[in-house]
């Protein structure tokens, strides 16, 4: 069926600054479970009641947010994606 969509609008504001940045972005929730595979003890992830095996990678965000495009970011996850992970996390 249909996917229902939800907009979030976020703003940043920097006391004595004003509004720093401001996104708007649609996003929607799914079915995410992490549960315990009785037969061996591990976890594996189930979305929207599939099982999906997870190749993960890591990103840590560079110099904070100071000197980091969207570019930049979008080129990291592109590269991630080229490596076959659908899993990132980011520190």
């Amino acid at each position: 069926g249909a996917q229902p969509l939800y907009t979030l609008e976020l703003t940043l504001q920097v006391d004595g600054w004003g509004t720093s940045d401001v996104l708007e972005e649609t996003f929607a929730f799914r079915d995410l479970q992490v549960p315990l595979d009785p037969g061996t003890g591990a976890r594996f992830f189930q979305v929207n009641g599939r099982r999906v095996f997870v190749r993960g990678g890591n990103f840590i965000v560079p110099d904070g947010m100071f000197r980091n495009t969207k570019a930049r970011c979008w080129e990291e996850m592109r590269l991630h994606a080229a490596c076959g992970l659908n899993m990132v996390r980011l520190w």
